[in-house]
Order: structure tokens, then sequence, then C-alpha cells
């Protein structure tokens, strides 16, 4: 190999790997997503005894419930005020969205009056302690004048 292929050689390497640096940087920088029991994310719970976390994803949010022991409760995606229950978390068959309400099983009932967790200006989220130990979530939206008259169905 002649020395000018090497030279040719040798830099192209330091390009790529001077090119693939900050990809990789950024890569360890970028915060554990959804999912994840303790995401490096802002906890935006409006409650002390409760974690939420609001991911953004091509134009979806994401808002993750979890209990302090960092247990995914349940997970919710909204966008242009409809809801959908994500199948994520502990309870995810204890979640309720605007138009499609959670079923409790025969005999589960409510044992606390719901609590707020997280509001922003279009979504409420609120939990409820379940008498089989299980963690009711119910989403609403935040502004209903504005959720009703831009529901397209």
């Amino acid at each position: 190999m002649s020395k000018a292929l090497r030279g040719q050689r040798a830099l192209a390497g330091i390009v790529a790997l001077g090119l693939a640096l900050p990809f990789a940087v950024a890569a360890q920088q970028t915060p554990p997503g959804l999912g994840q029991a303790w995401p490096n994310a802002k906890d935006v719970s409006q409650n002390r005894a409760w974690h939420v976390y609001v991911f953004q994803l091509h134009g979806i949010k994401y808002i993750e419930v979890a209990d302090l022991t960092g247990r995914i409760v349940s997970t919710i995606g909204t966008a242009n005020h409809q809801y959908i229950a994500l199948p994520m978390g502990a309870f995810p068959q204890y979640v309720s969205i605007p138009d499609q309400a959670a079923t409790l099983p025969q005999g589960v009932v409510a044992m606390t009056s719901p609590t707020t967790v997280y509001q922003d200006n279009d979504t409420t989220i609120t939990v409820t302690h379940t008498s089989d130990a299980g963690i009711a979530t119910a989403a609403a939206c935040g502004n209903p004048v504005e959720c009703n008259t831009n529901i397209t169905k």
C-alpha cells in the first residue's frame, strides 16, 4: 500500500471518528425514556406521593405515572385532545380515558378519592387506590370546552 493511500485512509478514519463522536456523546446524554422506572427526565407530578414523567415523540405526548418505588403504574398517550391507554405499567387495565372508562373486576371498588397527579392546559391525570391493591388512573381533558369543539368524529 502506498504512503499516500495509507495517509488517505488514516484521514478518512479520523474524519469518520470526528463525525461519529458527537453522536456517541449525544446518545450517552439522551435521557432514558418511556417505560423506564427511573427515567432521566423531570418529575412533573403535582403530588409528592407520585412520580409523573412526560415524553414527546412525533406530536404525541406520553404521560407516565409511577409510584414512589419507581414502579410504573400506567401510561397514557395524547394528541389533539385524543387519548389512548398504553398497555404498559402495573395496571394498564385500570386506565380510563375520556372515551373509554376502565371496568374494574367484580367486587373491586375505589378505596380513595381521585388524587390529581398531573395537569396541564390539555390534560388532567388522577389516580385512585382500589380494594385489590391496584391503582386506577384516569385521564380527562383539561379544557372540556376546547376538547369538545376540537374533536372530530
